[in-house]
C-alpha cells in the first residue's frame, strides 16, 4: 500500500543550526569568562536600582520616627538611660540592616568598622552606656548623632 505523505527522518535538520547554537554558547562563556579575568568577580556590579532612592526615604521616616518614640519616652522619663541606648543601638543596627540587607543586628562591635565606620563609632559610643552598671552618657547627644547617621547614610 502507497502512502501520500512522506514522513521525515528523525532528527534530520540542517547542521548549519546545531552548529550555530554551539557557536552561541562558546561565545557567551568567552564573555564571561573575559569579563572575570578583567573584573575578577562573577557578578556583574549592582546598577543602581530606579527606586531606591523612594526606598531609602520611606526608611528614614520610620527609623527617625522609632528615635523620636524614644527621645520623648526618655523625656517623659518612661525608660531611663540604659533602656534608651538599647532602644537606639537596636534601632541604628536594623536601620543599617534595612538599608544594605546585610545582618547587622548580628555582628559584634568589631566587625563593624571595616565595613561602615561611622556606624561602628556611634554602637561603640553606645556599647559602655548600655552595660555599665551607672551609665554617664548623654542620651539627647546619642540621639542627635543617631538622627543624623540616618539621615547622611547613602
Amino acid at each position: 500500500m502507497k502512502y501520500s505523505v512522506v514522513l521525515q527522518a528523525p532528527f534530520a535538520f540542517p547542521l548549519f543550526w546545531l552548529l550555530a547554537g554551539i557557536g552561541l554558547l562558546a561565545a557567551a562563556a568567552a564573555g564571561f569568562a573575559l569579563r572575570y579575568i578583567r573584573t575578577g568577580r562573577f557578578l556583574p556590579r549592582q546598577r543602581p536600582r530606579p527606586f531606591r532612592a523612594i526606598r531609602m526615604f520611606f526608611l528614614r521616616l520610620l527609623y527617625l520616627r522609632a528615635l523620636r518614640g524614644v527621645e520623648r519616652d526618655f523625656r517623659r522619663s518612661r525608660i531611663d538611660s540604659r533602656e534608651s541606648h538599647k532602644r537606639i543601638s537596636l534601632i541604628v543596627r536594623r536601620f543599617a540592616q534595612a538599608a544594605t540587607g546585610l545582618p547587622f543586628t548580628n555582628m559584634v562591635h568589631s566587625e563593624l568598622p571595616r565595613l561602615y565606620p561611622r556606624l561602628a563609632n556611634i554602637i561603640g559610643q553606645l556599647y559602655e552606656p548600655e552595660f555599665a552598671y551607672r551609665p554617664r552618657a548623654d542620651v539627647r547627644d546619642m540621639i542627635r548623632q543617631s538622627k543624623e547617621l540616618i539621615r547622611r547614610w547613602k
